[in-house]
Parts: structure tokens; C-alpha cells; sequence
């Protein structure tokens, strides 16, 4: 069996997947100033160089794409660490490793997002593109744009250009960039599907993942967007997220039920309902 052949029988159960699914919902607010960027605008006369991406409506928006791409690197880092203590930690992934004699070297190189081209693979699985989708597979995580609900407004930033050879400014290099301001509120929501769809180590291990990933952006927040090395980006939930579980009946109704963030994270990682 092809590794790809073996990505899609592991990973690939979509069962009930558009009826039953979990949503964590609730606030996230930037702390600190956030450009996340339409593309710079080169037309005569503009005032902004740098203008931050808008909705038809003029209201600016945090399209999920970006968000996923922030997640799916945590992820992956998570793994690789893994990865690299696979000899001393007991988890789903360090056994899944060893059983597959993986190094972080090959790791990283087989399971980033942007794989890079090599012989060696890894037979039975890849987490990250298990839960986020890649060439073979359809993401089971959705992110939905995030939608301003208090404030939005913008300032403009005057910049420089530095010329890395020169160690100094760029001559004709300024720039004026659109930031959002600190302390705006968005509505974040993320829908999960399918992931107790069979209790195989490779799944084990993918919700352990992704319990890492919502117990470590509960916590700790996470940044997006341009400049995040210059402190832009920051965001924070405002106040413990939500989680709805949708679900069919034995009657085949609808029906949901509201569970705790950390209910949710201990039942990914095994502990119970």
C-alpha cells in the first residue's frame, strides 16, 4: 500500500462528518496592534501602502485561511518535538514514531505542510495533513473568517525600509502600513469533524494533536498576521472558549450539547466524555 493509498484509509472517514461535528466558539481580542495584509497597493496617490484586508462593507476581517496556517505550524511543531523526545514520552505520537522508526529529520521533511520531495516516507500517516488536509485529503478542521464584533477601527504606521547590506535605511523606502487597533474584538468559531472516527493509533495520536493545540492557544493565545516578530499580531481568547457538540439521534434528530473547553481537550485526549 502507498503511503498516500494509507493517508486516505486512515485519515479519509468522513463518516457523518456534514451531521455530527464539534464547534469551539467564543472571542478572541488582538492585545497588540494586527496587519493582516489585501497586498500592497502601488496605485498613484494612495495614502496607505500596506492596507489591511476589508469586506465589501468597508469592515476589515481575518480571513480563516490565515488562522489555519497559524494552527497548522503549531501543530507541527508540537509534532516535531515529539518527534525529537520520542525515546522518553508516552504518548499516542512517540509510539506511533517509534513503531515507524521516524526521526525528526524525516519528519520534518515528509510531514510539513509543504513537503519537500524525497524517497524516504512514512507509511501509515501524517498527522498534520490528516487534520488540516493535503494533497491526498480533506481537511477535517474548518475555520471560519473572523468577523468584528466591537470596534475595527484602523491607524495608519509610518515605516522604513532597512537595506540589509547597508545595515541602515533605504533611500526612498518609506512606507506607510494600515494596522488594526489594540484591543478589538472578533468572532472566532472552528468546526472539527470526524475525529473519533476510529480509535487507530495514527487518530490517537491526531487528537492528541489537535488537545495540544486548543490546550496551548487557550493559554497562552497566539499571533498572525505581518510583523508578529515585531510584537504585531498578538490575540488572546476574552474569557474560556466554548464547545458545542452537533449530533444525529438514534431518530435521526439533531440534537446538541454544550461541553467545557477543558471537557473537550480531556475527551481528545481519552479521558472520558
Amino acid at each position: 500500500m502507498s503511503s498516500e493509498e494509507s493517508i486516505v484509509k486512515v485519515f479519509g472517514n468522513f463518516s457523518k462528518a456534514l451531521i455530527e461535528y464539534y464547534e469551539v466558539y467564543g472571542t478572541v481580542v488582538n492585545r497588540t496592534a494586527l496587519h493582516v495584509g489585501s497586498g500592497r497597493d502601488t496605485s498613484p496617490g494612495q495614502a496607505i501602502d500596506n492596507p489591511v484586508v476589508r469586506l465589501p462593507d468597508g469592515r476589515p476581517y481575518i480571513p480563516g485561511s490565515s488562522l489555519k496556517g497559524v494552527f497548522r505550524s503549531i501543530v507541527e511543531s508540537y509534532l516535531v518535538t515529539v518527534a525529537s523526545e520520542r525515546d522518553r514520552m508516552k504518548t499516542s505520537c512517540a509510539q506511533l514514531f517509534r513503531d515507524n522508526n521516524v526521526t525528526p529529520e524525516l519528519f520534518t521533511r515528509v510531514c510539513s505542510p509543504t513537503p519537500i520531495e524525497s524517497e524516504e516516507t512514512i507509511e501509515s500517516y501524517c498527522v498534520n495533513h490528516g487534520l488540516f488536509g493535503g494533497p491526498d485529503i480533506a481537511s477535517h478542521i474548518q475555520l471560519f473568517d473572523l468577523m468584528v464584533k466591537e470596534h475595527g477601527e484602523t491607524f495608519t504606521k509610518p515605516g522604513v525600509a532597512i537595506d540589509r547590506f547597508l545595515g541602515a535605511s533605504r533611500p526612498g523606502a518609506l512606507y506607510n502600513i494600515e494596522l488594526v487597533a489594540p484591543d478589538t474584538k472578533w468572532e472566532f468559531r472552528m468546526r472539527i469533524y470526524g475525529v473519533e472516527s476510529n480509535n487507530s493509533l495514527e487518530w490517537r495520536c491526531a487528537r492528541e494533536a489537535l488537545a495540544f493545540l486548543l490546550e496551548y492557544i487557550g493559554r497562552e493565545g497566539f499571533s498572525l498576521g505581518g510583523r508578529v516578530s515585531a510584537g504585531h499580531g498578538y490575540m488572546v481568547f476574552d474569557g474560556e472558549p466554548k464547545v458545542r457538540h452537533v449530533y444525529v439521534d438514534e431518530d435521526g434528530r439533531v440534537g446538541t450539547k454544550e461541553l467545557s473547553f477543558k471537557e473537550f481537550i480531556k475527551r481528545l485526549k481519552g479521558g472520558g466524555e
